[in-house]
């Protein structure tokens, strides 16, 4: 028989039974999630603290689930290593892709699972109309299918970017940068005076500020088809008078010591030197800028230029930026799981977040509001 005591120990000790063979299937269900990025720092640090908060969500605690990143070298390097582990145990179940690699996902499309096939459950966060138009119509699906292929996350686009400090030197306005390529040959005329071995401008990006930016800012196409984008067969259109123009330009002013041939990090920090007085570069390098210019000068950013001379009034520039893909033939169990946290990863805050520590662009609606509220525009962008 017995007692009262005995009888509360029996109950606590069949409680904690209990409450152990109800969880144990979710405790047994620990998942690790692998994601192959090509974030470097800084961006780097900002994308882990995103991923570390949402494995710190109970949900996530409770059941043993972690998203784990793994840097796989530049986007190039990653986008081959996750085609050649697709289908082996090594494929990560997340891959990140570089805009210019959707085209060689959707070439593919056994190799990962599409935005409406992550679960049995619809998400309005993964629909095509919770992001903004033009992210949409950039990463939509080339089969026709409606859902999205792969999770949009970070986009940008060229601008430039110019040293006030310089302007204010040369008597130049340094509130007034040149808004066309008329203006900027007249601008780089006074600023090359007494620039030995410096030149005026440089670009990050040559072909891609110089034929795919130039074409959609001026509505020319560089290829048929959609540039590519409708459909395989696409034929260039580069060498049209319209580029070979412009390309010639290029040529002359690299002679007058108007444009520098230097690209990539090294424009950057030709740039952050006083080597170059502007920059054509992304607009999410803003940061990067500031932390190489360290103060020395004041930044000026503008739109980037347009020849007035082709078009009244220029078009719009090309997006560019990166997207996660669910990649095929893990278990699938997972795939709920990786819906979860791109849902995460396009919510308003996260993307509002991602947007102002980094200066890349929303790629959802809901976000401006979010930031206006912070006070990004007013305060801490200005």
């Amino acid at each position: 028989m017995l007692g009262l005591k005995g009888m509360i120990d029996f109950f606590k000790n069949s409680l904690s039974l209990l409450v152990i063979l109800l969880f144990s299937p979710l405790l047994q269900a620990s998942q690790n999630i692998i994601l192959w990025h090509s974030l470097e720092p800084p961006l780097a640090e900002r994308f882990f603290a995103i991923i570390d908060k949402f494995n710190q969500r109970p949900e996530c605690v409770n059941v043993g689930i972690k998203i784990i990143p793994e840097y796989k070298g530049n986007y190039e390097q990653t986008l081959l290593a996750g085609l050649k582990a697709v289908g082996t145990p090594e494929a990560p179940q997340i891959l990140q892709v570089y805009d210019v690699g959707s085209l060689a996902m959707q070439a593919r499309p056994n190799i990962y699972v599409p935005l409406d096939k992550l679960s049995d459950v619809e998400s309005p966060f993964l629909k095509s109309e919770h992001f903004l138009p033009s992210i949409s119509a950039f990463y939509k699906d080339r089969h026709g299918r409606k859902a999205l292929p792969g999770l949009p996350f970070s986009t940008y686009s060229v601008v430039l970017f110019y040293n006030k400090d310089a302007f204010r030197k040369a008597g130049l306005d340094p509130e007034h940068p040149p808004q066309t390529w008329e203006e900027f040959e007249k601008v780089a005329a006074i600023l090359a005076k007494g620039r030995t071995d410096k030149y005026v401008m440089a670009s990050t990006w040559l072909s891609g500020h110089h034929i795919e930016q130039l074409g959609a800012w001026h509505n020319q196409p560089i290829a048929t088809k959609g540039n590519g984008v409708d459909g395989d067969g696409a034929v260039l259109l580069v060498n049209s008078p319209f580029f070979i123009e412009h390309l010639d330009k290029l040529v002359n002013w690299y002679w007058k010591g108007f444009f520098s041939l230097d690209s990539g990090i090294k424009a950057n920090q030709a740039f952050a030197k006083e080597k170059v007085v502007m920059l054509t570069d992304s607009a999410n390098h803003w940061r990067i800028l500031k932390t190489l210019v360290n103060g020395n000068f004041e930044i000026g950013v503008t739109r980037f230029p347009f020849w007035q001379s082709k078009v009244e009034r220029p078009y719009n520039t090309a997006i560019a930026g990166t997207s996660f893909w669910a990649i095929a033939g893990h278990d699938s169990k997972d795939y709920p799981v990786i819906q979860r946290f791109f849902e995460y990863l396009v919510s308003p805050e996260i993307q509002a977040e991602w947007h102002q520590g980094t200066c890349y662009m929303p790629v959802v609606n809901g976000v401006r509001a979010v930031a206006e509220k912070q006070g990004f525009y007013k305060k801490d962008l200005k």
